[in-house]
């Protein structure tokens, strides 16, 4: 699977993040900014600064 975030601005690509596995539900967001994004191989990732 692959995780990707979207400049809100213009539509180009800011990154792009790729997992053992699919990525088909909702993530979360912490204060700090973190991403958490659960996978289909079993873990559980957190993206950050």
């Amino acid at each position: 699977g692959k995780i990707q975030a979207i400049n809100s601005a213009d539509g180009s690509l800011k990154w792009e993040y790729a997992t053992g596995g699919p990525v088909t539900n909702s993530s979360a967001i912490d204060e700090q900014g973190n991403l958490y994004i659960g996978s289909y191989d079993g873990k559980l990732y957190c993206l950050g600064e």
